[in-house]
């Protein structure tokens, strides 16, 4: 069944590598409706991130019950503007693992010695926490825990061991049409004075991109995608004979999907299949 998929349908290739969200027309049409010329004109930096702090910890599928310990919250552009700044802060390239996001490639440029961790939770080339967490975090390395998947995800814990210097997240998994928003929330234990900490004190960000970002967050909740499409994606997995995963939009394959692998993990990202199932005969 696998392979007469693969060899039939090579859309499909495209659509298990690509990784987006989950399509959702009551997102859209919400999104749609929404008066956007008020958020322009009318700063809710601060409002955004009070909502946003609660609907982090509101998860009843992961523990951020520490997330108070990174006291110091700022408005990010998407996940990538703390990325750069963690880069020039501690040096240069970070230490990430293999099949992490591709966006860390660019960070080659800089420096071979390694001063720092950048690690996805869950981690993106497998969905599921990665093997080594416990070393990372009890290391003396600074690191900077990626939790943009984490509204997708479940079994996720947050931890505040002295090594975890910065968390982040961004709504670009959580919504379809969230990574065009461009938000994304750093949480640190100090204020770093840098571009972003700057950018913030004097209200320069995506209003725009914030009051839509404000809005899907007071109508979601943060476990919306567990458990609205959990039941659809254990389906998906069992029909095409995958392994599940703590990541709603990730299944692991075997031998039959290596032509999928990434740092040893047949990777198949599952949103269009469980669009398909979603909207049935009526998708499109």
């Amino acid at each position: 069944m696998v392979e007469q998929l693969t060899n039939t349908h090579s859309n499909y290739q495209d659509s298990w590598r690509d990784l987006r969200a989950i399509r959702n027309e009551g997102q859209k049409d919400f999104i749609n409706s929404l008066d956007f010329k008020s958020f322009l004109w009318e700063d809710k930096s601060e409002e955004f991130l009070n909502n946003f702090t609660e609907w982090v910890k509101g998860s009843k599928l992961n523990d951020f019950s520490k997330l108070d310990s990174f006291p110091h919250r700022v408005i990010t552009c998407g996940s990538i503007q703390a990325f750069d700044h963690w880069y020039i802060r501690y040096g240069g390239k970070p230490i990430t693992y293999g099949g992490e996001f591709m966006y860390h490639n660019g960070a080659n440029k800089y420096s071979e010695e390694a001063k720092s961790v950048i690690v996805s939770m869950p981690f993106t080339a497998n969905g599921q926490v990665i093997e080594n967490y416990d070393s990372i975090i009890n290391s003396d390395i600074p690191v900077m825990l990626d939790f943009c998947h984490a509204p997708t995800s479940k079994g996720l814990v947050l931890d505040d061991n002295d090594s975890i210097k910065e968390i982040c997240f961004s709504v670009s998994k959580a919504f379809w049409g969230g990574e065009w928003l461009r938000v994304g929330v750093r949480y640190s234990k100090i204020n770093h004075d840098d571009g972003i900490d700057i950018a913030n004190e004097v209200k320069m960000v995506p209003r725009l991109g914030i009051g839509v970002a404000n809005s899907l967050i007071d109508k979601y909740e943060f476990d919306y995608p567990w458990n609205t499409y959990g039941h659809l994606y254990e389906k998906v997995c069992k029909r095409l004979n995958l392994s599940q995963t703590n990541n709603v939009m990730f299944g692991i394959g075997g031998d039959e999907y290596e032509e999928y692998n990434r740092a040893g993990y047949n990777r198949i990202c599952l949103s269009e299949e469980i669009n398909k199932e979603y909207y049935g005969e009526h998708y499109e």
